[in-house]
């Protein structure tokens, strides 16, 4: 099942989020000691905004998270039509069986019915599945930020995508 995380789900996400930054550090911008030391109470505001300004997609398999899609519009009067994809995640045991796919078209989904016209992501240059779940849904890439953010010292190269999601 696939649904809009809300407050209630902070706990579970966060969880989930630690365990990303964990697994895979070369795919977050943030890492995993900053997120800790950051704390839960700053997503729980989050979580409450309107989806008109962003929200989180999440896969549940049952009762348990297992994968989340962000997306975050930009707040600048002349940049409303565009929002950017973060934090995509799919855990280990999910992968590889759509989860990631599904999440991203029922985000692209939801973006649309707040009216946003543009999405954008930058991806680990070397992510190779990650990069063709993106193109399988529309995503073509744009450019290329050479040492984006470095993960112990060393650098992260990033593929910068984007899609229109309205012709």
């Amino acid at each position: 099942m696939m649904r809009l995380l809300t407050p209630a789900d902070t706990d579970a996400w966060f969880h989930l989020r630690l365990s990303a930054l964990a697994d895979s550090p070369h795919s977050f911008y943030v890492a995993l000691e900053e997120e800790r030391s950051r704390g839960i109470a700053e997503w729980r505001k989050r979580f409450d905004k309107p989806t008109t300004e962003g929200f989180v997609v999440g896969s549940f398999d049952g009762a348990q998270l297992v994968g989340n899609v962000g997306v975050f519009r930009d707040d600048g009067a002349q940049g409303q039509h565009k929002a950017m994809i973060w934090g995509v995640y799919v855990a280990p045991g999910h992968r590889r069986q759509g989860w990631g796919v599904a999440m991203l078209r029922e985000a692209m989904a939801q973006a649309r019915r707040v009216g946003i016209e543009k999405l954008l992501l930058g991806v680990d240059a070397t992510n190779a599945p990650a990069r063709a779940a993106y193109e399988a849904v529309g995503f073509r890439e744009y450019g290329l930020e050479r040492d984006c953010f470095r993960v112990s010292g060393v650098p992260v190269d990033e593929v910068l995508m984007d899609l229109r999601l309205v012709d």
